[in-house]
C-alpha cells in the first residue's frame, strides 16, 4: 500500500493465543446457530477442583458469548458503518494472510450506538465484493466476502476522508480477481475485550496468586497468633463511626483484610466480591481509610479514570 501515514498509529500487540483463527475457522451457518456450543456451555460452579477447571470453566462461555455478538452484529450489518475500499495490496510480513487496505470515508458512522464510529484494533469486520442487506446476500453463489479483523489502524492527515487498515483475513485474498472490482468493508464488532479474557485464561506463567485466591482458606483458619491491625483504631472515633455505617458482610470484610495485613506466617490474598449496589466502593474506601490512618501506603488500581475518582472520593469524605 503506497503511502501509508505513520500518525495516529493503534496497533494490537498482543498475543491471542489462536483467538481470532479459532473464531475465523466458524462459517457464517456456525455463527447463527445457537446450538454450537449447547452441549459445552456449562454453569460455572462456585468451587473448583483446580486452577485449570478454574480457567476451562471459562472457556466455551467465553466462546458462545463472541458467536451470539457476531450473530447479532450480522443481523443488523444492513444499518452497520461501511466504506468504500480504495486501495488493497497483501502486507508485506511473515505471516500469511495479513493484507494492507486504504478505504473512503465511512458511511452511517452514527448507526454505532448513536456515536461517530471510528476503526480500532480487534474490530471484526467483512470485506466483499457488494454491498449485502442480509446475511442471506453473503450465501449467495458468485459473491465474495471474507471475515477480516483489524490489527493496525491509521488516519492520513494529508487526506482525512481516508484511512488506512492492516488486517488479518479469515481466507486467502484473490487480489487478481479482485483487482477490478468495487470492494466494501462492513463493521460487524469489537472483540477485543473478548480476546484479552481468552488470553488471560490460556497465558502461561506464575499462577501463585491465582491459587491463593481460588484456594483461600476460611475465616475461621485464620492465623491466631497475629493480632488484627483493626485493634489499632478500636478508639478512633472517626474510623469506628464509618463502621458503624455499614452492614455486618462488609464489617467482616474489613476485619478479614486487616488481620490477613498484619499476619506473618502467611501471604494472604483477599477477594472481596458482590454483585452490583452491594456496597463494594464504600467498603473498600473505608478500608483506605483504615490504612491511611495508619500510616499505610497503599497502591489502588482500576480499569478507569472514573472508579479511581469514585475511590478516592470515598477516602478523601471521610466520616
Amino acid at each position: 500500500m503506497e503511502g501509508e501515514s505513520t500518525s495516529s498509529k493503534k496497533k494490537a500487540n498482543y498475543d491471542d493465543y489462536g483467538f481470532m483463527d479459532l473464531i475465523f475457522s466458524w462459517s457464517i451457518e456456525d455463527i447463527l446457530n445457537e446450538d454450537l456450543y449447547k452441549n459445552t456451555v456449562k454453569k460455572i460452579e462456585l468451587s473448583f477442583q483446580s486452577i485449570d477447571h478454574y480457567l476451562q470453566s471459562y472457556v466455551y462461555p467465553l466462546l458462545e458469548e463472541t458467536r451470539a455478538q457476531l450473530c447479532s452484529s450480522m443481523e443488523i450489518m444492513h444499518q452497520a458503518p461501511y466504506a468504500e475500499v480504495i486501495g488493497l495490496k497483501e502486507a508485506k510480513r511473515l505471516q500469511n494472510k495479513l493484507y494492507n487496505l486504504k478505504i473512503d470515508c465511512w458511511k452511517n458512522r452514527f448507526a454505532h450506538h448513536g456515536e461517530p464510529y471510528k476503526t480500532l484494533p480487534g474490530d471484526v469486520l467483512i470485506l466483499v465484493d457488494y454491498k449485502p442487506e442480509t446475511v442471506k446476500d453473503l450465501l449467495r453463489v458468485g459473491r465474495m466476502w471474507n471475515f477480516v479483523s483489524s490489527v493496525w489502524t491509521t488516519e492520513d492527515e494529508g487526506d482525512s476522508m481516508s484511512f488506512y487498515l492492516k488486517v488479518k483475513a479469515s481466507k486467502d485474498v484473490d487480489l487478481k480477481k479482485l483487482r477490478n472490482k468495487t470492494l466494501y468493508v462492513i463493521f460487524l464488532t469489537n472483540v477485543s475485550p473478548n480476546r484479552r479474557i481468552w488470553g488471560a485464561l490460556h497465558m502461561p506463567g506464575n499462577l501463585k496468586l491465582l491459587k491463593q485466591i481460588l484456594c483461600n482458606r476460611d475465616e475461621g483458619d485464620e492465623c491466631c497468633s497475629c493480632g488484627s491491625l483493626g485493634d489499632a483504631l478500636r478508639g478512633d472515633y472517626s474510623y469506628q463511626r464509618l463502621l458503624s455505617e455499614l452492614n455486618e458482610p462488609q464489617n467482616k470484610a474489613i476485619s478479614s483484610c486487616l488481620s490477613g495485613l498484619n499476619c506473618n506466617h502467611n501471604s494472604v490474598v483477599k477477594l472481596i466480591w458482590g454483585p452490583p449496589g452491594t456496597g463494594k466502593t464504600r467498603t473498600l474506601g473505608t478500608l483506605l481509610f483504615a490504612l491511611l490512618k495508619m500510616k499505610y501506603r497503599v497502591l489502588v488500581c482500576a480499569p478507569t479514570n472514573v472508579a479511581i475518582k469514585e475511590v478516592a472520593s470515598r477516602v478523601g469524605a471521610g466520616p
